[in-house]
């Protein structure tokens, strides 16, 4: 839900409460609050860049734009009345309740404030809606955090319940590179202004692969916002972000539209390359399993596997059980994660730069909902690569 605009607590700027202007707004905040004028939804699709695919939507809000208001003023005033936390839990209770409408292996994001989340409104919507999978709580930044260890709890619960986590304009507003180490969040929402005319820029483009190291070594997606252009969705490409959403991609829709025809085949044209190099070829046979107990009788049963992963309910993956050529089974509990559309080499990359006595641990493989997929073995990955840089060679 795009409440982004929408400020903190404010001081009144010089309307008065009294004034017939003031009474009218109030008249129409009392209307939308008791869903007698309705806001709208508008779903604008995240593409997988890689797969060339639609990996989830964000969902947007209008307000209704009532006797000339635009619709940041009256989310101003709604401010100004005390209104802000009554009139977010609206939206984000309309968002949740069009997830029936989410295709299949996507996931829908919602706009969540700060204080939103840490209120008693936020208790009672994750109280009535339970299971969270297949959402995403976007963090947003119009007003800033000062007790982190709290919305870790909130986080918790979020995790608990099956959904994740994201942050909202990484590179801009209060402080998102300290939301990004306290939070540790699976999304990091891109800022479009870094996004914008990034073809052109060398600085523009070097934070964006900055921001995209960061969020590689926290296994967390980087979703890019505002592309507009082929150029910048060339360069998003060629640096490997998996993920972005723009007017390119597609506009928000009243409904979860497929991708055009016409971004398909372009998506297809340019990440042709990227999709045929990508992590599911060098995916070792294992087991997934729900419990340890499970994990252990699968490599019993399957002496040619190379481990077990033990997943979640919602199939996220919690540890690793390896069969180690001295140890026998080992529990690992602390593991790298990776992408599914990843590219070999950066994650090559990646893993060389882990703790020495990681460095040969094997590699979880995800898919955009954070699902396990498989499991890479790191000399079955170096072999690969080995082999494909013989065949370019020839």
């Amino acid at each position: 839900m795009d409440l982004r605009h929408l400020p903190g607590p404010l001081t009144d700027r010089g309307v008065s409460p009294s004034s017939a202007a003031e009474q009218t707004f109030a008249r129409q905040l009392t209307s939308l609050l008791a869903l007698e004028v309705s806001p709208q939804l508008l779903f604008q699709p995240i593409v997988d860049l890689h797969r060339g695919t639609i990996a989830g939507y964000e969902a947007l809000t209008r307000l209704p734009n009532t006797e000339g208001l635009a619709t940041d003023t009256f989310l101003l005033r709604a401010a100004r009345h005390g209104k802000r936390l009554p009139l977010e839990h609206l939206v984000c209770n309309l968002a949740l309740a069009s997830r029936p409408s989410l295709p299949p292996n996507c996931f829908l994001t919602i706009n969540v404030g700060p204080e939103y989340l840490l209120s008693d409104l936020w208790l009672q919507t994750l109280a009535a809606t339970g299971d969270l999978s297949g959402i995403v709580v976007e963090i947003t930044e119009e007003t800033s955090i000062t007790n982190y260890a709290a919305v870790r709890e909130r986080e918790a619960q979020v995790r608990a319940h099956g959904g994740l986590v994201a942050v909202d304009d990484a590179g801009s507003g209060y402080a998102s590179m300290q939301h990004i180490i306290e939070l540790r969040p699976d999304f990091i929402k891109l800022d479009r202004h870094f996004v914008h005319n990034c073809h052109n820029d060398r600085t523009r483009l070097t934070m964006i692969e900055m921001i995209g190291a960061a969020a590689d070594r926290l296994d967390a997606w980087i979703i890019a916002e505002g592309v507009e252009v082929v150029e910048e969705l060339d360069e998003l490409i060629r640096i490997d972000v998996p993920l972005a959403q723009g007017y390119l991609l597609g506009r928000p829709s009243p409904t979860m539209d497929s991708l055009s025809e016409d971004v398909t085949a372009l998506l297809n044209r340019r990440s042709l390359e990227h999709r045929s190099h990508a992590m599911e070829p060098h995916m070792s046979i294992c087991a997934i399993c729900p419990t340890l107990n499970d994990a252990e009788a699968a490599l019993q049963h399957f002496p040619d596997y190379p481990a077990a992963i033990i997943v979640d309910t919602c199939r996220r993956p919690t540890r690793i059980l390896e069969r180690h050529p001295v140890l026998g089974l080992r529990q690992i509990d602390v593991f790298m994660r990776t992408q599914s559309s990843s590219e070999p080499r950066q994650v090559l990359h990646r893993i060389l730069a882990r703790e020495p006595k990681q460095r040969f641990d094997p590699v979880v493989v995800i898919n955009p909902e954070g699902e396990c997929t498989g499991l890479v073995e790191i000399h079955r990955l170096v072999s690969m690569i080995l082999s494909l840089d013989e065949q370019y060679s020839l």
